[in-house]
């Protein structure tokens, strides 16, 4: 890509610019109201902004908000450029809204046809496909800063080196490649640690089986034992029964209806008396319950008492619209950040009108001579508007400490008139809570007391009952007594005994049968649970050697994308022509130094033959190294990449140069102008005859700036 031709319209600080690139390398330099001494911040790096801008959409010196001149709508830059033999052209603006657009041209004879994608996101895409080249690859090996002639030659770390040389080797996409990769392996591995949770929640389900199917056998053994006592038990409660019948053959029907009645009777008084033990324990209980609930319900009725007496007093309390308060709170927080902001605005001004006195007589930032007239004159100006500054500054802190005493006053009062609101909403949100538990409180007592005097009168009943039935079992022994065969009913009624015993024993033996099947079931289900989970087990572990299988390939593909793999033997692969271009270049500009670089991206620099750490070099060797290296970058990326940038930008690069340094500069831009179009902004008045042209930028106080190709200046 060649530079043709570069148009700014109301661009940053340049009104209107064209420039016709008619020629191999250029000096930029300025002035500002026609005053030659006078060429910082008149636009000369403007233009290098400009083909940023265009190229890219992106600006190194601001952020695109403020690319429009000041009072402007629209900010305009055009690019002409030659390409593989054809010319382009690329148009773009920004308005002072914020939208913007681009729009990309080819040229066919003298017609300007258009190309551009449907959308500026789709233009942007096809120039990007054109040129070849990121941003930051752009900025690394075509554009050379002061201020950034660092980067690879100062950092000390090989993994940062490579990191830095990742950009301009469009090694960019690896990482977004890394970052895909490493996307997918996310939910493998989660996959993996949900199955380990699994298997680990899983445990061992042999040991578990094994040790169930044991219990099982017990049980099962246990239920056998006591099927056998009951089966025997009701062998000898049949044998008691028969024994019982056989007795009672020998009685008269009178003694045989009495035993019979007495049997019965017995067994009512026996239910009639645990039914009465259980209803006392219920009106025991239910007593217990009214008493708690009552008391309850009594705390109830003080706690609500309290409630609606604080709720009185906060009502009764007067605190102001809180909607206001947050207002004037906010509109005093909103005149303290704009104070404050005022204040720092001042200070940088204060510290900028400061920076830009000079304390000799040479400029502090083009190191041109100036007179102490001029000295003192600027230092007059200074002044005043120091003393401007210093009095904005005491007016804006007192008003800034007004605000804060006020936001202060305000903060307590409208904490104050929050937690009131806050205080009143909880209380009445208790109050209604109090309210709603004692209805409830009341309907639940009623319901008790009903239930307490039902069963009051049960056992009122049951007592007379058990009565009644005490003193008609005695009458019925008192006659058993009184008949002809005592004898033989003290037998029945001793076998009878026995044979109550034997059934409780058969319901205690039924009970623990009861118990033990449901032990039984428990383990069955244990056993049937486990094997499942075998199943389970083996189904995960199968699944999970699979799953580890691919995270390792994933692994892989992530580590071959990484820094690593690919960018790394592509890195690997370039060193040697590296070092080759970057110690050409360096001849070029200082013969006596040199680098060479290892596998690892260790460097060494030499001083004739003798090696040196970086920081035992100068500054000025400094740049020479970081401008070879820049070099010799943009050289490998061109020919590695296929990329045709066929421009170099230098931006007062040459600030640390002794003039030898300045003259090989020269020499050195002399030779690289044959394959490139070059250009130069400095302060150097040494550099202005070693350059036939100039862009000369010339900036109005009231028009802007505007730049022209000159031949004397």
């Amino acid at each position: 890509m060649r530079p043709l031709r570069i148009y700014l319209k109301n661009f940053m600080n340049h009104s209107v610019t064209e420039i016709d690139i008619n020629f191999q390398s250029v000096l930029i330099v300025g002035r500002s109201n026609k005053n030659d001494r006078i060429s910082n911040g008149v636009g000369k790096t403007t233009i290098f902004r400009a083909i940023e801008y265009v190229l890219f959409n992106q600006s190194h010196a601001t952020v695109l908000d403020k690319i429009v001149r000041d009072g402007k709508r629209k900010a305009i830059v055009e690019f002409d450029f030659e390409l593989n033999g054809d010319i382009y052209r690329i148009y773009r603006h920004r308005c002072d809204t914020g939208s913007s657009d681009v729009r990309l041209y080819k040229k066919n004879g003298d017609v300007w046809d258009s190309i551009s994608g449907r959308t500026p996101s789709c233009t942007d895409t096809l120039i990007h496909n054109l040129i070849k080249i990121s941003y930051k690859a752009f900025t690394y090996s075509v554009l050379f800063r002061q201020a950034d002639l660092t980067g690879i030659t100062s950092v000390t770390d090989p993994k940062k080196r490579k990191e830095i040389l990742k950009e301009p080797l469009n090694l960019a996409p690896y990482t977004k490649l890394e970052e895909l990769a490493t996307k997918k392996v996310r939910p493998i591995k989660k996959d993996i640690d949900r199955m380990e949770g699994s298997i680990s929640v899983i445990g061992n389900p042999d040991i578990d089986i094994k040790k169930a199917e044991e219990e099982l056998v017990a049980t099962l053994a246990q239920i056998k034992s006591h099927r056998d006592l009951i089966e025997s038990t009701n062998s000898t409660m049949e044998q008691r029964r028969k024994l019982v019948d056989d007795l009672k053959q020998s009685l008269g029907q009178q003694d045989i209806d009495i035993h019979r009645k007495v049997s019965e009777q017995e067994v009512d008084l026996k239910k009639l008396k645990e039914t009465a033990k259980i209803n006392d324990k219920r009106l025991d209980i239910l007593s217990g319950i009214i008493t708690t609930k009552e008391d309850r319900l009594k705390k109830n009725k003080e706690e609500e008492a309290v409630a609606q007496e604080n709720l009185a007093v906060l009502v009764s309390e007067d605190k102001g619209d809180a909607e206001d308060l947050q207002l004037q709170y906010d509109n005093v927080c909103a005149d303290e950040v704009k104070g404050s902001e005022l204040i720092a605005a001042a200070k940088a001004q204060i510290n900028f009108i400061k920076k830009s006195l000079p304390d000799s007589d040479e400029c502090p930032t083009c190191h041109q001579s100036i007179t102490s007239e001029y000295r003192q004159q600027m230092s007059d100006e200074a002044t005043g508007r120091l003393k401007k500054q210093e009095k904005d500054i005491e007016f804006l802190e007192d008003a800034i400490g007004k605000c804060r005493r006020k936001r202060a006053r305000l903060d307590q009062v409208l904490k104050a008139s929050r937690t009131r609101i806050n205080d009143i909403g909880k209380l009445e949100t208790l109050i209604r809570t109090l309210e709603k538990e004692q209805k409830s409180l009341h309907e639940e007592i009623d319901r008790l007391y009903i239930d307490q005097n039902d069963t009051a009168k049960k056992i009122q009943d049951e007592e007379r009952q058990i009565k009644e039935t005490t003193n008609s079992l005695e009458s019925l022994r008192e006659a058993a007594e009184k008949s002809n065969a005592p004898a033989i009913n003290n037998k029945i009624f001793a076998l009878n005994q026995e044979i109550s015993k034997f059934q409780d024993e058969v319901i205690d033996y039924n009970r623990r049968i009861s118990s033990l099947s449901s032990i039984q079931g428990g383990l069955e289900e244990r056993i049937s649970t486990r094997k499942a989970d075998k199943v389970k087990l083996s189904n995960l572990q199968n699944s999970l050697v699979k799953t580890q299988r691919e995270l390792r390939i994933r692994q892989m593909v992530v580590d071959a994308f990484s820094n690593r793999g690919i960018p790394n033997f592509i890195i690997q692969t370039v060193l040697d022509e590296l070092q080759f271009e970057a110690n050409a270049a360096l001849k070029e500009l200082r013969p006596e130094l040199d680098v060479q670089i290892d596998s690892e991206l260790n460097f060494e620099y030499r001083r004739n033959g003798v090696i040196r750490d970086y920081f035992q070099l100068s500054h000025g060797q400094h740049v020479y190294i970081a401008l070879a290296f820049k070099r010799g970058t943009a050289r490998v990326i061109q020919k590695r990449l296929g990329i045709d940038i066929r421009m170099l930008e230098f931006d007062e690069v040459d600030a640390h140069l002794d003039d030898a340094g300045v003259d090989a500069f020269a020499d050195a831009i002399r030779k690289w102008q044959k394959d490139f179009t070059i250009f130069v902004i400095t302060h150097n008045k040494d550099l202005k005859d070693k350059f036939s042209h100039a862009i000369l930028v010339e900036e109005s106080e009231n028009d802007g700036a505007s730049a022209s190709v000159v031949t004397s200046w």
